[in-house]
């Protein structure tokens, strides 16, 4: 599942570019993806350059040279995207985000597959998620399910529609695999996927990782998450055979707790 220059002949319309290059930095990154330009006339780079400084000669354009400039640039923010998720790559990845709306109308792997329905986040968190846990240790609130050969429990007592995730950065990395998911810490939030997630990880796999099973999140918007922990986190906690002196366990039960990592920050029910 590569994308190729002819994929973005639907796309690449004087509409979309003129939106797109609105924002400096994906001008910045038109100007950089045009300099990668060898398969075009010369002529034709001149007139990409000539678009970066004014969007309305798009019209006057051969689609093709658009086109493919579009596929350098689309690697090019994916590319630095995969290599490193800081504030650069998130800000190329915001200020992309016409494209990939617009992509998303023409292409079908701009958006994951409907072979998958959510979507997952391991994380590492702190005494007040312990504290969750041995405040809610009825058996009957927890479900055992197993998840690339280790035993996690699953929250499901009355509580479990009250977790949000609200996201620290504008765009996050998701993963549609649990799998994939358990490797990054004891805990794991998981959250229906809508339209707010783009790329099929197939598709991403083309810019590395392809184990991550990667999909993407557009948005801090808070979002409605279920919360599952590894067996041994649970059994410590449930069993109080671990005590943090640093928690205050007398605290009212209704109210919600706040933990948070370095890319989002969770809202627990108490």
């Amino acid at each position: 599942m590569k994308l190729k220059d002819t994929d973005m002949l639907e796309v690449a319309t004087p509409k979309l570019i003129t939106k797109l290059l609105s924002n400096s930095t994906a001008k910045d990154l038109w100007l950089i993806a045009a300099e990668n330009l060898t398969a075009i006339a010369y002529e034709d780079k001149n007139d990409i350059h000539r678009v970066a400084k004014n969007p309305k000669f798009a019209a006057q354009t051969d689609p093709m040279a658009l086109a493919t400039t579009l596929k350098r640039y689309i690697d090019l923010v994916l590319a630095n995207w995969k290599d490193t998720s800081n504030d650069n790559s998130t800000n190329e990845m915001k200020a992309s985000l016409p494209l990939f709306v617009e992509m998303s109308k023409y292409l079908p792997h701009v958006n994951p597959s409907d072979k998958y329905d959510m979507a997952f986040r391991g994380t590492s968190l702190g005494s007040d998620a312990r504290a969750f846990v041995q405040r809610s240790s009825n058996a009957k609130e927890w479900k055992k399910v197993l998840i690339a050969g280790a035993t996690y429990m699953v929250y499901v007592g009355p509580k479990k529609n009250q977790f949000t995730y609200k996201p620290h950065r504008d765009v996050q990395s998701w993963s549609v695999s649990k799998d994939a998911a358990s490797e990054f810490g004891n805990y794991m939030i998981a959250t229906p996927l809508d339209i707010s997630f783009f790329f099929d990880p197939d598709f991403l796999s083309n810019y590395g990782y392809e184990h991550e099973k990667e999909t993407i999140h557009f948005g801090k918007q808070p979002m409605k998450v279920a919360l599952m922990v590894r067996y041994g986190e649970y059994l410590n906690n449930a069993n109080f055979n671990t005590y943090d002196e640093s928690y205050d366990y007398d605290s009212p039960l209704t109210e919600d707790i706040l933990v948070s990592d370095e890319e989002g920050t969770l809202s627990i029910p108490m």
